[in-house]
C-alpha cells in the first residue's frame, strides 16, 4: 500500500496544480483581451502534442521505469508556471500550453501504469487514484478563485512553481518494480495495435467518438462559460471545485465493483441530459444542472479505469492505454479548434448539445462492446 500512496501523492500535486491553471489561463487569456476563436485554436494544439508525447513516453517508461516521469512532471510543473507567469500573446500562451500539454504527458503516461505494476486490486486501486485526483481537484478549484483575489495570477501560478519543485522530490519514492530491457523494437511492438484483439480496436474507434465529444466542452470552454453567465472569479472556482468532488465521489461510490456496460450506458445518459439543458438554462439553474452534469462525469469516468483493467497487457500497460486513448485525444483537438469558432458564432448552447449527443452515441457503443 506504500508504493501507491506514492503515486497518490503525485496524482495530488498534479490535481492541485492542474485545476489552478484550469480555471486560471482562459481566464487570463480574456483579460489579456485575446477572442474566443484564438483562444480555442490555441488550447485545441493540448491534446494532440499530449498524445503524441504520452505514446513515446509509455513506450519508453514500458522498458525503463516510471520514475524518471514523475520527476520530469514536477519539474515541467514549474517550467510551465514561469512561462505564464510572463504570457501577454496567444504565442506565448501557445507555448505554455506546448510544455503544459508535455507536462500532462509525462504525468498521464506512467501514472496508471505504475499502480497496475504494484497493486493486487488493480480496479479498485485505480478508481481510488481516480478519486483522490477528483478530490484534490475540487479542493484547488474551490479556493483558486480566492487566490487569484488575495494574490493575483502571479500569486497563484508563483505556488505551482514550488508545488512543482516538490514534486520532483516525492518522484524519489517511486521504486520501478520490474528490470525492463531497453530495446527501441520492443517499444515500437508495443505501439502496434494490429496486434491487439477485437474488441481493443472496437474500443479505440469509440474512444475517437468520446474525444471529438470532449473536444466541445474540455479546456478552456467551462470557465469561460461560466464567465459569460455572470459568475465572478470566486464563484466558478467553488463552482468547478463542488461540480469535481461530486463526480470524485460518485465515482468512488458507484464504480468500484459495478457492471461496466450499464454504468457507462446511464451515466452516458445524465451526462447528454444535464449537458443538453445546461447551455439553456438561466443563472439560478446553472448551478444545479452544473452539479447533476458532475455525477454523470464522475460515473463515465470512472468506468475508463475498469476498461484499462479489463483489456491492457501486463508486458505494456502504458503502451496498451496509450493506444486507446489515442484517438480520444487527435479528436479532442479536433472539435476543441472547432468550438472556440462555434461558441463566438452560435454560443455555448448549440455546442453543449453537439457534445452530448455525440457522447451519448460514445457511451451507447462502448456499453454495448463490454457486454
Amino acid at each position: 500500500m506504500r508504493k501507491i500512496k506514492n503515486a497518490l501523492l503525485i496524482q495530488s500535486f498534479h490535481s492541485f496544480t492542474d485545476a489552478i491553471l484550469y480555471i486560471l489561463i482562459p481566464l487570463m487569456m480574456v483579460e489579456r483581451k485575446i477572442d474566443i476563436t484564438t483562444i480555442g485554436l490555441v488550447f485545441a494544439a493540448v491534446p494532440f502534442i499530449f498524445q503524441l508525447a504520452r505514446m513515446g513516453f509509455a513506450a519508453i517508461s514500458d522498458m525503463v521505469g516510471r520514475r524518471i516521469f514523475f520527476a520530469s512532471h514536477g519539474a515541467l510543473t514549474s517550467v510551465t508556471s514561469a512561462i505564464f507567469y510572463f504570457a501577454k500573446t496567444p504565442f506565448h500562451f501557445l507555448y505554455g500550453n506546448t510544455i503544459q500539454a508535455i507536462r500532462g504527458s509525462a504525468f498521464w503516461s506512467v501514472n496508471r501504469a505504475y499502480v497496475l505494476d504494484v497493486s493486487k486490486e488493480p480496479r479498485k486501486d485505480l478508481v481510488i487514484m481516480r478519486t483522490v485526483g477528483y478530490i484534490v481537484w475540487g479542493i484547488s478549484s474551490l479556493i483558486v478563485g480566492f487566490l487569484i483575489v488575495w494574490f493575483l495570477y502571479s500569486g497563484a501560478l508563483l505556488l505551482v512553481f514550488i508545488i512543482g519543485l516538490i514534486g520532483i522530490l516525492a518522484a524519489f519514492g517511486i521504486k520501478d518494480e520490474k528490470n525492463r530491457k531497453k530495446f527501441v523494437r520492443s517499444a515500437l511492438d508495443n505501439l502496434d495495435f494490429r496486434k491487439r484483439d477485437k474488441s481493443f480496436k472496437k474500443l479505440i474507434l469509440a474512444f475517437i467518438v468520446a474525444g471529438l465529444s470532449y473536444g466541445f466542452i474540455g479546456g478552456y470552454i467551462f470557465p469561460l462559460f461560466l464567465n459569460s453567465a455572470g459568475f465572478n472569479v470566486e464563484t466558478i472556482g467553488i463552482l468547478i471545485g463542488m461540480q469535481t468532488v461530486i463526480s470524485g465521489l460518485f465515482l468512488y461510490v458507484y464504480t468500484k465493483k459495478g457492471n461496466l456496460s450499464k454504468l457507462l450506458l446511464y451515466g452516458g445518459i445524465l451526462y447528454a441530459i444535464t449537458l443538453s439543458i445546461l447551455g439553456f438554462a438561466n443563472l439560478p439553474l446553472v448551478t444545479i444542472v452544473f452539479l447533476l452534469f458532475g455525477i454523470g462525469v464522475g460515473v463515465t469516468d470512472g468506468c475508463y479505469e475498469g476498461i484499462f483493467t479489463l483489456t491492457v497487457n501486463r508486458k505494456s500497460y502504458a503502451s496498451d492505454i496509450g493506444l486507446l486513448l489515442f484517438g480520444m485525444n487527435v479528436a479532442t483537438s479536433i472539435s476543441q479548434a472547432a468550438a472556440g469558432f462555434l461558441i463566438q458564432n452560435f454560443g455555448f448552447g448549440i455546442v453543449f448539445i453537439i457534445s452530448a449527443a455525440i457522447f451519448l452515441i460514445y457511451s451507447t457503443w462502448a456499453s454495448k462492446i463490454l457486454r
